[in-house]
């Protein structure tokens, strides 16, 4: 139902030491040790990014929204560092290109920093709902022959309903020769990173400026425990750290006070939940993870395709798997409409909870999605066969 799912002993054990100290994030001197965790779990994505992992930056935030907030607020100070004391030059306009079905954190990003949510340009996709790459170029010329400033390009790994990859090596060329900052939004898509057989979907993100990690979702990591990772070391810093702290943050520190790297002071020691899976699985066992849910959306395709009454939206990039329940032989139901039916009558007889989703193209669709550690392919059989039974 869910991009999150499962409970395991790691995040109970990180969230009892968590609770049991009552640290702060925001002073090395406060949380040393977790100051190290979670500086270790960026810089440790950073090099599976292929960054080199002294040479990167990030900080924990409060969701993958928040993260993406971050990543327009911190290419808006590379663009306009006058902008943190002065605000926005008059009249100057700044676009923020992601594709159609890119997160909607992006326009509430453009709402709340002041760019308007008419900053947002949405880019086309093709059939799988992966960003045209002609089309990005085509908006990014018009928004300059308009006299816009072109800011931020959002690739996204994983979108929320179909699980689509954006072509991230194409992207990041376009964002080099336009020179625009270039976010990847992987907070559901992210993981493939750990899978030395499905992380060819993000080729490219080495090229990225920033990208939106979340651990809560596929690894299953407290809710939440999101990072904002960047390959800048100083952007965070000079977009965050204000004067009138001097009381909290005291020059000469053996380690930067990490709450000068972000908007909020007092901060939970989120990376402290992902480190303790990640230690307790190690890489390779992640990877692991990954590869094997993969194996049940194939194999679950599979037998999808054997079923006349169920009918696959598109071939799933990733671990989304939407289909679309036909009607019984016979009803003069819309099969358009009947999915969300199915969907309520699963909920109502306390059988299983599910999500749908619609397109304009395909009408109303179940979306399964396989995030649960545990789930294997006779789970989401079930819950198919439980569908098709439905009347």
């Amino acid at each position: 139902n869910q991009l999150f799912s499962g409970v395991s002993p790691e995040i109970l054990l990180a969230e009892d030491m968590i609770a049991k100290t009552k640290s702060t994030m925001a002073t090395y001197e406060a949380s040393p040790a977790f100051t190290l965790v979670e500086m270790e779990v960026i810089h440790q994505i950073g090099r599976l990014i292929g960054w080199n992992e002294h040479e990167c930056e990030g900080v924990t935030v409060p969701g993958g929204s928040a993260a993406n907030f971050m990543a327009l607020h911190c290419a808006r100070q590379r663009r306009f560092p006058q902008y943190k004391t002065d605000g926005l030059p008059a009249g100057t306009s700044i676009k923020i290109f992601v594709s159609d079905d890119a997160h909607y954190s992006f326009k509430k990003a453009c709402a709340v920093l002041g760019f308007g949510t008419n900053a947002l340009v949405t880019v086309k996709i093709d059939e799988q709902g992966r960003m045209l790459t002609a089309d990005l170029k085509d908006k990014i010329h018009q928004c300059r022959n308009e006299g816009a400033i072109p800011l931020l390009v959002c690739a996204t790994a994983g979108t929320t309903v179909l699980g689509a990859f954006d072509p991230i090596d194409s992207i990041s060329a376009i964002c080099k020769e336009e020179k625009i900052w270039l976010h990847v939004d992987g907070a559901w898509g992210g993981p493939v990173l750990f899978s030395e057989t499905h992380k060819e979907k993000v080729k490219g993100i080495i090229n990225a400026d920033s990208m939106t990690f979340d651990a809560h979702k596929l690894f299953g990591a407290s809710l939440t425990c999101s990072f904002f990772i960047t390959n800048n070391t100083k952007i965070l810093l000079e977009a965050n750290d204000v004067s009138g702290a001097e009381y909290l943050f005291h020059d000469g520190a053996e380690v930067i006070d990490r709450g000068r790297l972000s908007w909020q002071c007092g901060r939970k020691a989120d990376a402290m939940s992902f480190w303790t899976i990640w230690k307790s699985a190690g890489t390779a066992g992640l990877g692991q993870l990954v590869d094997r849910l993969m194996d049940v959306q194939l194999q679950t395709v599979t037998w999808i395709n054997t079923e006349p009454r169920l009918h696959l939206i598109r071939d799933p990039e990733y671990l989304n798997i939407c289909v679309r329940v036909q009607p019984p032989i016979g009803s003069d139901t819309d099969p358009r409409k009947w999915s969300v039916h199915v969907r309520n009558e699963l909920r109502r007889k306390n059988l299983c909870m599910v999500n749908y989703s619609s397109t304009e193209a395909d009408g109303n669709f179940l979306r399964l999605i396989l995030a649960h550690p545990k789930i294997n392919t006779d789970t989401v059989k079930q819950i198919l066969k439980w569908a098709l039974a439905i009347e």
